[in-house]
């Protein structure tokens, strides 16, 4: 591990013409070969509504590590809490290979922790998912992907549970809505609702269903009416093993690894809600 004396802040608004700005867009530029104007790093991790905080480590004036955190609402039906979503993990070019991002992961979690998180959840790519395992103490479980037919709807199994930790839906739709450069679908149905993408190849139109929240309704009435209101002749499905869909939906496949850590001392839920549209990147 390194000796260099580095600094933790964090940062809930931005210049976008400050030393800092200019900083962050180097080095996410430098780390994850996005070569794109800040604001448009910003409104991905939806940073400016509060929610979002960006965890900093500095040497001096100079800017070595970072990590976006994007503060989900979540609830299991009797209590409100946020989980918080890494990424946009970066370091410099000059600081590589110091131990400086894992220190400021573990200085991240109590910083979180104060401020009222429940746990940390992300989609952490090869280079860093042995990281978070191996080193900072997260544990993961795998996102189980399908594509079925529309009628497939019919296969899926209703198995109400209260007692799961699930995301609030319509504030992620309100999110990918402001943000997202791709035009995005919603359903509602009853008290249920859906948001997603719609794609089409060789005349057959996909709908990939982003996150779902079926309030009290039968799962296979829902994903049958968004279905049909949006035309779609075949449905995608992206959840996490401790999803209530992973168990209750034909021909699951694993497809990339989703991690958790717990805050406070709190112990992580046995179940929970993750879908695919929740991603950074969706």
């Amino acid at each position: 591990m390194s000796d260099v004396n580095i600094e933790f802040v964090t940062i809930d608004s931005i210049d976008t013409d400050s030393d800092i700005a200019r900083q962050i867009e180097t080095v996410v530029r430098q780390a994850l070969g996005l070569d794109q104007p800040l604001e448009k790093t910003l409104r991905q991790i939806n940073f400016g509504d509060g929610g979002t905080v960006i965890v900093l480590g500095k040497v001096g004036d100079d800017l070595a590590t970072m990590n976006a955190f994007m503060g989900h609402p979540f609830s299991n039906g009797k209590d409100k809490f946020t989980a918080y979503q890494s990424g946009f993990s970066a370091t410099a070019n000059d600081y590589r290979g110091k131990g400086l991002w894992p220190k400021m992961l573990v200085a991240s979690e109590a910083m979180l922790a104060e401020r009222g998180g429940r746990f940390i959840f992300g989609f952490p790519n090869p280079v860093s998912h042995p990281l978070f395992v191996n080193k900072l103490g997260y544990v993961t479980q795998n996102m189980m992907r399908t594509v079925l037919p529309s009628l497939a709807a019919a296969l899926l199994r209703h198995e109400p549970d209260a007692d799961r930790y699930r995301p609030d839906v319509r504030a992620t739709y309100r999110w990918k809505q402001a943000n997202s450069e791709e035009f995005l679908v919603s359903h509602e149905y009853q008290d249920a609702f859906l948001f997603g993408r719609m794609s089409a190849a060789r005349g057959v139109r996909y709908l990939d269903i982003g996150a779902v929240d079926f309030g009290t309704c039968d799962p296979r009435d829902v994903v049958r009416a968004a279905c049909k209101a949006t035309g779609a002749h075949l449905f995608r499905l992206e959840v996490s093993q401790g999803s209530r869909l992973a168990s209750t939906t034909p021909l699951m496949r694993q497809s990339r690894p989703v991690i958790f850590k717990p805050l406070g001392g709190q112990a992580l839920p046995s179940k929970v809600d993750i879908f695919g549209g929740l991603a950074d990147t969706y």
